[in-house]
């Protein structure tokens, strides 16, 4: 039977739930802050395509909304 110890943290901030593992002896501080680091980049981009999202869907209701102009050109 394989069988790991992990150290598992847990944190409530905000009334919302967080949690972290690692598997001790395995890694070492600087392996740690490396991960954090890491997923603060993934936690970035995401939030970047969260806000592009956002704005897009924000554009097409604006363009939904407001009746469309014909424009002429008047010689």
């Amino acid at each position: 039977m394989n069988q790991r110890i992990l150290c598992h943290f847990e944190m409530a901030v905000n009334e919302k739930y967080y949690q972290f593992s690692f598997q001790p002896g395995v890694v070492n501080f600087d392996d740690l802050d490396n991960a954090l680091e890491a997923f603060k980049a993934e936690l970035a981009i995401l939030k970047e395509k969260a806000l592009a999202a956002e704005a897009e869907a924000a554009q097409k209701k604006a363009q939904e909304e407001s009746p469309e102009v014909a424009a002429e050109v008047v010689a």
